[in-house]
């Protein structure tokens, strides 16, 4: 074989590894920092919906506090439950956030809230006393179905999205 043709070949694989070695150096920083940031965004947008999930969750455990107390106002007064954001908030960020599972059960749960709170002011205005309300009434259950409902979807949903 050609010397020339052999110093040549060494060249060009000394030139190929050099064109290799800069590129490695210009473009692996900039592929790790693009990494990064893509896994920070999803990190952040995780945090978000668990968020949300969590807001779900304590509403429907408030909306079950509160049924509690209305059947027994000797359990614990309610006014000892903490407030929490406004439930149109809270459906707007599950709309943008959360599965359509988890807004539908968020749907039922506020209707079936709406409901018995109907019953209850028709029962007050009845008898004059939210006490007089039927506990066996269909509203109640239909209420902690869509409780449970909300919590077993927003189980799911965070289950998924931490895993």
């Amino acid at each position: 074989m050609n010397p020339n043709t052999i110093a040549l070949a060494a060249v060009v694989v000394a030139l190929f590894s050099s064109i290799l070695a800069l590129l490695g150096a210009i473009f692996g920083p900039w592929l790790q920092a693009r990494q990064t940031a893509k896994h920070a965004n999803q990190a952040w947008q995780r945090d978000l919906r668990v968020a949300v999930y969590l807001e779900a969750a304590a509403h429907a455990q408030r909306l079950e506090s509160w049924m509690q107390h209305i059947s027994d106002p000797t359990s614990r007064p309610f006014d000892d439950i903490p407030e929490l954001p406004h439930r149109d908030l809270v459906a707007a960020k599950i709309r943008v956030l959360a599965p359509l599972s988890l807004y539908t059960a968020w749907t039922t749960l506020h209707a079936s809230s709406d409901a018995i709170k109907y019953v209850i002011e028709a029962t007050t205005e009845a008898s004059g006393s939210p006490q007089d309300m039927p506990w066996n009434h269909p509203a109640m259950g239909h209420l902690q179905e869509a409780i449970n409902d909300v919590i077993f979807t927003a189980k799911a949903a965070l289950r998924a999205a931490t895993s």
